[in-house]
């Protein structure tokens, strides 16, 4: 180790040289990673890729930046929540730009759906998620819910943030730490 130490001490230039050069190397490298990266819910090259592309181009929509408000009332009340979901569905796409309500509908006999579009990007349409649920507000007896890729998006985001920190403060540092202490052994 004493060796280690001191030939490290005697080319300390070298060594931040190196240690510049694989700075720089990473950041390089960095910069093509976001197009490698995905969180999509979809595939290229498959038939949901093929419809969201129809969608888009015909459209003028993006089922990444759409928004389903799902209502589950009690068992039977289906037909009933339709127009009150209608409402909130139109409310909550207000809210959102270029946001259209695109249909309302029971898919069982406790729960109602309704479909907002957009063409927004996820990034975009995400910090629009609080207001729309705002804005949908409640449903007497019924629960209420807005998902959608890009209310998902924005629930996770705390979650991302915060695992971030963990792995920044609890495992990178005191790995760097340890390199450090290995490396100049003090």
């Amino acid at each position: 180790m004493e060796r280690w130490t001191r030939l490290v001490l005697r080319f300390r230039w070298l060594v931040v040289a190196a240690w510049l050069v694989v700075f720089l190397a990473s950041l390089v490298a960095m910069s093509g990673l976001t197009d490698l990266l995905t969180n999509r819910f979809s595939l290229p090259g498959t038939d949901t890729a093929r419809a969201d592309k129809i969608l888009e181009e015909n459209f003028g929509q993006k089922t990444t930046g759409s928004f389903s408000l799902v209502v589950k009332g009690s068992a039977g009340s289906a037909e009933e929540l339709v127009p009150e979901v209608e409402g909130a569905a139109t409310r909550a796409a207000e809210e959102l730009p270029t946001g259209k309500l695109a249909f309302v509908q029971p898919v069982s006999d406790s729960v109602v759906t309704a479909q907002i579009v957009s063409n927004l990007e996820p990034a975009d349409a995400k910090g629009h998620t609080d207001d729309m649920r705002e804005a949908a507000g409640e449903i007497s007896g019924a629960e209420v819910y807005l998902s959608g890729q890009a209310a998902i998006e924005h629930d996770l985001d705390p979650v991302f943030a915060h695992d971030l920190k963990i792995g920044e403060l609890y495992i990178a540092i005191p790995i760097a730490f340890l390199i450090l202490v290995f490396v100049f052994g003090t």
